[in-house]
C-alpha cells in the first residue's frame, strides 16, 4: 500500500512563479531506491507540486519507509542545491542548507488524514 507524504513551503509573495520554475528544473530522484542490508526498498511512486497564493505544496507517493526518502533526497547533491536556491524565496528562517533543514521539515510536514468512507455504487 502506498503512502503520501506533503510538505509545505510559506514562500515570499510574488515569488510563485520563480518556485515554479525551480520545481521544474528539479531534478527528479530514482523510482528505486537503495535499501539496506535485509530491508526491503522503497519505491517512489510519483510526485506533485502546486504553487501558489504564497505556498508551495510538495506531495510524494511511495511504497516503504520515509526515513529511506528522506535520507536519500538529503543525500543527493542536486537535492542540496535544490534546497539551497529554493531557501531564496522562503518566509522562513530555517537554514535548508546545514542542521536546520530538520527543523524546517518537522515543521512544514503535513499529516495525512484519510477521508470518510467510499460511496456505494
Amino acid at each position: 500500500m502506498s503512502t503520501w507524504h506533503a510538505v509545505r513551503y510559506p514562500i515570499q509573495p510574488g515569488s510563485e512563479e520563480t518556485v515554479a520554475q525551480l520545481f521544474r528544473g528539479a531534478v527528479l530522484p530514482p523510482d528505486e531506491l537503495k535499501a539496506g542490508e535485509g530491508e526491503a526498498a522503497t519505491r517512489l511512486l510519483g510526485t506533485m507540486v502546486f504553487v501558489g497564493n504564497g505556498i508551495a505544496l510538495r506531495l510524494i507517493e511511495f511504497d516503504g519507509e520515509l526515513s529511506a526518502v528522506i535520507g536519500h533526497l538529503a543525500a543527493r547533491p542536486e537535492a542540496r542545491a535544490f534546497q539551497a536556491e529554493l531557501a531564496k524565496y522562503l518566509r522562513t528562517d530555517h537554514d535548508l542548507r546545514g542542521p536546520g533543514i530538520g527543523a524546517f521539515f518537522r515543521d512544514a510536514t503535513l499529516t495525512q488524514v484519510p477521508i470518510g468512507a467510499t460511496a456505494a455504487d
